[in-house]
């Protein structure tokens, strides 16, 4: 796959893995299960072009990113929100930030990607981290 960093499974509690912010897709090597709970925590600093976050994102876009917002691929997320989908489904992201409790609908493989413009990925730097622990 073009753009993924592929990891090795691992199991369900895992971390840090690195979420690089260049990356569109970022493999976790972590498989989620149905009918469990898990809380995600991250940390770290990521850039883009000139503009540090941490994985709760940019929280204050300077005008140029709120006329592209739109274009985020995960609208209503913040520019660099640190996100998750499973099995690199679109339909199934989700804003993860510093963290959050997650009770996935279905099973599948976690990714990742630094929440950005399709084709903007090209002036990103940096990464964060993220753990994972199945709470049930």
């Amino acid at each position: 796959m073009a753009d993924a960093v592929v990891a090795d499974p691992v199991m369900a509690d895992a971390g840090p893995v690195t979420v690089r912010a260049r990356c569109r897709w970022n493999d976790t090597g972590i498989r989620l299960e149905a009918g469990r709970l898990y809380d995600l925590a991250a940390e770290g600093e990521w850039i883009d072009w000139v503009i540090r976050s941490g994985p709760e994102g940019n929280t204050a876009p300077g005008w140029t990113q709120r006329l592209a917002a739109r274009w985020l691929r995960l609208p209503g997320a913040p520019y660099f929100c640190l996100v998750g989908a499973l099995d690199c489904n679109p339909d199934t992201a989700f804003a993860i930030g510093r963290g959050m409790r997650l009770g996935p609908p279905r099973s599948g493989q976690l990714w990742c990607f630094a929440n950005d413009v399709p084709g903007m990925y090209w002036n990103n730097r940096g990464a964060v981290r993220l753990s994972l622990r199945r709470i049930d």
